[in-house]
């Protein structure tokens, strides 16, 4: 609006006294025509910084946020010293159900499967609509949950999973995390499970 008002001026100026700017009508409208497009420019840049700096709080934001997040699992008292194999992890679950809030569904119930050493497996299912929290983590997503819990970010409800035999409570974490690959997704679950590595 200040833009508008200054051309508008200028014009005004120059309708009731022509010679104030002691310069043709032509030059005046060319100066007019470089001052919009700077105006234009500046305006095209605050919009372009403005949207970058928007995105980057967002992500700033989503840092400290999984700065903040904290793993069900503590520390062991006597943990158990992970020994890896050249074929990978052996999975167990057993009896598993994992519940997001006390007074949700479960969004898993009953679980049980083994996946052997170097066996491949694919998870596979509909892609879900869960209602999200405040970390972006969805409420029932049961292929997204399954894995936020295989790999200690999550704890069971009921029941447990074990890796190469041993209780995953019994393990460090974060020696558990080291040893598994795992690209999600949603990024802020990424971010998550590398910062707690």
């Amino acid at each position: 609006m200040a833009q508008v008002g200054l051309r508008a001026l200028m014009y005004l100026i120059v309708a009731y006294q022509p010679n104030y700017f002691r310069m043709p009508l032509s030059q005046l409208n060319f100066v007019e025509g470089a001052i919009r497009d700077i105006f234009a420019s500046i305006t095209s840049l605050q919009w372009k910084v403005g949207d970058r700096v928007i995105q980057d709080m967002f992500k700033v934001r989503n840092l400290f946020e999984c700065m903040d997040f904290k793993s069900s699992y503590s520390i062991p008292e006597n943990p158990k010293p992970y020994v890896p194999h050249p074929y990978g992890m052996k999975i167990e679950v057993k009896d598993m159900t994992f519940k997001y809030g006390k007074e949700s569904d479960p969004v898993l119930q009953d679980l049980n499967f083994t996946i052997e050493r170097g066996q491949i497996v694919s998870i596979v299912g509909y892609n879900g609509s869960g209602k999200l929290s405040c970390l972006g983590r969805a409420n029932a997503l049961g292929k997204s949950t399954l894995i936020r819990l295989l790999t200690l970010l999550e704890k069971p409800t009921k029941g447990n999973i074990y890796i190469n035999d041993i209780d995953v409570s019994e393990y460090i974490p974060k020696v558990v995390r080291t040893k598994m690959s795992v690209l999600f997704q949603d990024f802020r679950t990424s971010l998550e499970i590398s910062w707690l590595t």
